[in-house]
């Protein structure tokens, strides 16, 4: 996984949770560029938000930030033919929605409320999710059926992975 990350331009530091997210995050929305500002560092997801990690100069951080970026193709080294899951997987690009902090705690009670924001793939103001596709990883908060049940409310139809 470390390889992958390296030909995508990628850190391959930090524990086998943040490597293999770093994977899974890029193979699904493509890698992530340099920043845009100081030139140096790397984007990183924070906090619901794209930041930059690098510094702006010698004393200070470099205090980039957005709520989208434009992400890099995915590329995979020439031993991907090799293995058997890997073989088969064709990059597409997709767009990655982040989620405010503020909507991070999401129960079952909050989606039995209406919500009203609109979304340009759904056009739906009572479901801002229709058209969407969610994928879950890592530890989750809540149980898969419990979180499908919340999505389904939204406007998720049967494209929850």
């Amino acid at each position: 996984i470390r390889e992958i990350l390296e030909l995508n331009d990628l850190p391959t530091t930090g524990g086998e949770h943040a490597i293999i997210s770093a994977c899974a995050d890029g193979m699904l929305f493509g890698a992530l560029p340099k920043c845009p500002e100081c030139k140096e560092g790397q984007i990183i997801i924070s906090r619901g938000k794209y930041g930059c990690s690098g510094y702006a100069n010698a004393w200070s951080r470099c205090m980039f930030e957005a709520d989208e970026v434009e992400r890099i193709p995915w590329t995979f080294p020439s031993w991907k033919k090799k293995i058997p899951w890997l073989k088969s997987f064709k990059f597409k690009m997709r767009k990655k929605i982040m989620i405010p902090k503020e909507y991070k705690r999401l129960s079952e009670a909050d989606a039995e409320e209406e919500p009203v924001e609109q979304n340009e793939v759904g056009k739906s103001s009572k479901k801002p999710l229709k058209g969407y596709t969610v994928a879950f990883a890592g530890n989750l908060s809540q149980t898969q059926i419990s979180l499908k049940k919340i999505l389904k409310k939204l406007g998720l139809s049967n494209k929850i992975l």
